[in-house]
């Protein structure tokens, strides 16, 4: 019995192991990453014409656009914003800002004005990027914890061995 208790002494440090192997898994994912884009378009856009642009982006799980516009008279005017096949209608005369579902990799705008005109300052998108995933690193831990894991059965057998003779 003696044996057994000062063994059972030895095993105190595995829950502080399994906290730490847990902290460390936490150190090695990387977080997601937020990026701006900015448009700078500074183009006066009169009733029924339309300006273009594309951001090129890299993969991102959600997204949300701005669209900075001025005019001094802020009564029916009413802008068209497309993007990539999904399309938005707002007052021509105010910033306004729309989210955007995962599109892809290339986001074609056109900003259209469909009542009034407007001047069309600045097109600004902010993602939230996919943070790689560390695979080595992952791996490395899970190897690790399943070593550990197989240590202490194979030190458990070898103990009730002992205390059985």
């Amino acid at each position: 019995m003696y044996q057994f208790s000062k063994s059972f002494k030895r095993f105190r440090w595995v829950p502080f192991m399994i906290v730490v192997m847990v902290m460390i898994s936490f150190i090695f994912v990387s977080q997601a990453k937020a990026t701006t884009y900015v448009y700078d378009a500074d183009q006066y856009i009169p009733f029924g014409t339309f300006h273009c642009w594309t951001f090129n982006v890299s993969d991102y799980i959600s997204a949300e656009i701005t669209i900075g516009v001025t005019d001094n008279d802020i009564e029916n005017e009413w802008a068209l914003l497309v993007v990539n096949q999904s399309w938005f209608i707002f007052p021509g005369a105010i910033d306004t800002t729309f989210s955007l579902p995962n599109i892809g990799n290339s986001i074609d705008c056109a900003l259209i004005s469909i009542q009034g005109d407007y001047y069309f300052n600045e097109a600004v998108l902010n993602t939230i990027e996919a943070a790689p995933v560390p695979e080595p690193a992952t791996l490395l831990l899970v190897g690790t914890g399943l070593f550990g894991i197989g240590m202490l059965k194979k030190r458990r057998i070898r103990l009730k061995g002992v205390i059985n003779e």
